[in-house]
């Protein structure tokens, strides 16, 4: 075996940021996994149980606001501008969420600089006139 075979690299094509995105990511999504869990629950409770309108919606917006925040999570970690969408239904329904359920602030807060950080490099590129991809 030769020096030259043994420091021949690999180069994969993955962006330079990727890694660190995903590591933000996932340092940011893991502590709140408590709160994607309760919101999974509580979700559930409202498909089973019997509410009023209004408290219905109020129950599934939690859950609409992680899943735009993980589709804003995946389209960021890969380099990629996701729909206009996400970004304003992810915080509206975030934004109300947050405030509904300010009791249980503790299990969501680790998300919280992620989702803003998103939302801003998401909406970001409109304003420069970028197409989504």
């Amino acid at each position: 075996m030769t020096e030259e075979t043994v420091e021949t690299r690999i180069e994969l094509p993955i962006s330079g940021h990727s890694g660190k995105r995903f590591a933000i990511a996932l340092a940011s999504w893991l502590p709140a996994g408590v709160g994607v869990l309760s919101s999974i629950m509580f979700a559930g409770v409202g498909l089973v149980g019997t509410h009023s309108n209004s408290q219905g919606v109020l129950i599934f917006l939690p859950l609409l606001a992680w899943i735009a925040l993980a589709a804003m999570s995946v389209r960021w970690v890969q380099d990629r501008h996701c729909h206009w969408l996400w970004p304003i239904l992810g915080t509206l329904s975030g934004v109300v969420s947050s405030i509904s359920f300010v009791g249980v602030f503790f299990f969501y807060v680790s998300a919280l600089p992620l989702a803003i950080y998103v939302v801003v490099w998401h909406l970001k590129h409109r304003v420069r006139g970028e197409r989504a991809a």
